[in-house]
């Protein structure tokens, strides 16, 4: 067995054995290639063209990591930063498929010492070992690309996995070895030593299940909202996320012309002229402006949505406003994009939806990219506030609780009417000429905001920055600069130009 810094490194011969046994399936491919060697890595990306990539390449050890330092620092900024470029980033002669890849990084994270309980959102800022460090800078890396490139990224942490074939440097073996030869065995902390290991089993099948459902499944996530689940007195797994389409539904049986006219006035100044244009509804809703789009020329309209009740609802709204013209609507995720159309669109619009997908930054990714040469993309978003952070709280207790629906609604009017009231301004005609300014009933939309969950905001120069890194270029906005946030926030709008193709 080599070594390396007076330490024992991992056994080659190991991995070799293993390469024996995999080299007996018809479709398996094997190259002997350095990861710190950036041009080797982008020709394999070239030939190969991978939809999914799986990232297991780490250094291993942590003692190792204190004794030879070079090599460990070399392996975080060099090999990491280099697989994640080549597998997600417009330089890449696979980027055309950019968005449907998914990567998986199988990253250990420092803990703290023994007697501990920790969970996925346990703090990891301050490592206290190199090893550690370059874990949570690979964690930080692909944050980082996923983000700024839209590619999905599932990060899954293993604790000491053992297990045939496992590494015979781990304690289960060492502590073996020593017994079989009659030698003491090294306990540290005078044996008061206690953290979670792993079957082989767990991590194979946890992986295998990330690559199959998609971001978050393997860590607690619901796949397809990407919401966390909480447990109901009942033991159930329960979603917090919030009903919309019960809401959309409600609201689109009392849908008259009225509502229509105002939607296209609202669509026509985000967005423009739609005369002969295809379009994609990402969120539809109650199918209001899918149907606006067609009012204003639009030639065909695509209409997509998480809730199955919004599905049913626009389904309906085009039926009856639009009953001849071409028009499709189907369920799907913005986050998962095998659920979602292929091709471009002229023009990409979601209002108010993003930012309830529970991952704002990837599904604006997502969306951004179906325009197509010289699209838009009409987006709105809530604005960030200084209370942002106690509605987040407000609405999922709003989602997750039926029976505090009532109360909680009755509260905001009643405060909300008292505040407009001290500030002389009439409330009631306030209400009664809601409809007429917001093409929506005033306690629907009340509803709509108290109940909105997952809830994330933004800020117009986050935003903007993001999206023209994107390749586009700022056309419109409207509505950017937040309040307080004492009765909640409204959304910016904002209407994006594709520059880059």
């Amino acid at each position: 067995m080599p070594k390396a810094g007076g330490l024992l490194a991992y056994d080659v011969t190991l991995k070799q054995a293993r390469l024996e046994r995999l080299k007996g399936f018809p479709d398996f491919h094997f190259e002997h290639v350095d990861l710190t060697d950036g041009n080797r890595i982008s020709t394999l990306f070239a030939s190969t063209a991978p939809e999914i990539v799986v990232n297991l390449a780490a250094q291993a050890g942590v003692r190792y990591s204190l004794t030879v330092r070079m090599p460990m620092w070399k392996v975080t900024s060099v090999v990491f930063s280099k697989s994640w470029r080549d597998a997600g980033t417009p330089r890449s002669s696979i980027s055309s498929t950019r968005h449907r890849a998914r990567s998986m990084a199988a990253a250990r994270a420092c803990r703290f010492p023994c007697m501990i309980r920790l969970t996925i959102r346990s703090a990891s800022m301050r490592p206290v070992s190199l090893y550690a460090a370059s874990k949570k800078a690979n964690e930080l890396m692909a944050h980082t690309y996923s983000h700024l490139f839209a590619l999905p990224t599932t990060g899954l942490r293993f604790f000491t996995v053992y297990g045939p074939w496992g590494r015979p440097d781990m304690a289960l073996f060492i502590f073996a070895k020593d017994i079989l030869a009659g030698k003491p065995i090294d306990v540290f902390n005078h044996g008061n030593v206690r953290r979670p290991v792993s079957g082989r089993r767990f991590p194979s099948r946890s992986g295998f299940r990330a690559l199959s459902n998609g971001i978050g499944s393997s860590i607690g996530y619901d796949p397809q909202s990407r919401c966390l689940a909480k447990r109901t007195t009942g033991g159930r797994l329960m979603n917090a996320r919030y009903d919309f389409g019960r809401n959309w539904s409600e609201l689109a049986a009392r849908f008259e012309n009225e509502h229509l006219n105002r939607a296209c006035e609202d669509l026509r100044r985000l967005v423009g002229d739609l005369e002969g244009k295809t379009f994609l509804d990402i969120g539809c809703g109650s199918g209001l402006h899918s149907a606006a789009a067609f009012r204003l020329g639009a030639a065909k309209v695509t209409a997509l949505d998480y809730d199955a009740d919004c599905v049913e609802t626009t389904k309906a709204v085009l039926s009856r406003f639009a009953p001849e013209a071409d028009w499709s609507v189907k369920r799907a995720d913005v986050l998962d994009r095998t659920s979602l159309p292929a091709g471009t669109f002229d023009v990409v619009y979601s209002w108010g939806v993003l930012h309830h997908t529970g991952d704002m930054w990837t599904a604006i990714g997502n969306a951004a990219g179906f325009v197509g040469r010289g699209g838009r993309l009409g987006i709105a978003i809530y604005l960030k506030t200084p209370l942002c952070g106690l509605w987040a709280v407000e609405k999922r207790l709003y989602a997750s609780h039926r029976w505090l629906r009532p109360p909680v609604k009755a509260l905001f009017v009643s405060a909300y009417m008292a505040a407009r009231t001290l500030r002389h301004r009439d409330p009631f005609s306030f209400v009664k000429n809601y409809r007429a300014r917001r093409g929506m009933e005033f306690l629907a939309d009340v509803d709509d905001w108290l109940g909105g969950y997952p809830y994330q905001s933004i800020s117009s120069s986050e935003l903007e920055m993001t999206v023209e890194n994107l390749g586009f270029r700022t056309k419109k906005r409207f509505n950017v600069i937040p309040g307080i946030g004492l009765f909640g926030t409204g959304c910016g709008e904002w209407c994006f130009e594709r520059a880059d193709l």
